[in-house]
């Protein structure tokens, strides 16, 4: 899908986290944790991404290094787009298997995720990033 859109894969996962946490802004490390990307990886899609005019970086006061994702309202306009029409489909897909195979399959992705991340050596104060 991300193709047909001009995003990389990159760029489109991290428009995708964005709009799936909505109001509490990423930071770069964040988003490396969130979908196991190296940094460098995030660092040239966000370039890429900021040069297009969809995001925009801001420094934290407390802490000069971490700058936090915000959509820009093109950011904003692209997420409307692209990315909420594949979250809705996700969602009537989910909808559709009905309600206790759905609560199986999301326990069962949940309990694949933290095996993965354990065995990614992902420290448990990265852990619950989604919630």
């Amino acid at each position: 899908m991300q193709k047909n859109c001009n995003l990389s894969e990159t760029a489109f996962w991290i428009l995708y986290c964005i709009q799936e946490r909505e109001k509490e802004a990423f930071t770069q490390r964040e988003i490396c944790d969130y979908w196991f990307y190296t940094p460098q990886t995030v660092n040239s899609a966000l370039k890429n991404m900021t040069e297009e005019g969809l995001l925009i970086l801001r420094t934290e006061e407390d802490n000069r290094k971490n700058k936090r994702i915000y959509l820009t309202e093109k950011g904003k306009e692209t997420v409307e787009r692209i990315v909420v029409p594949l979250m809705d489909a996700e969602r009537r897909a989910l909808a559709a298997i009905g309600e206790q195979e759905a609560e199986i399959f999301l326990k069962t992705m949940k309990k694949h995720t933290e095996f993965f991340r354990e065995d990614r050596g992902i420290p448990r104060d990265r852990r619950n990033l989604r919630g």
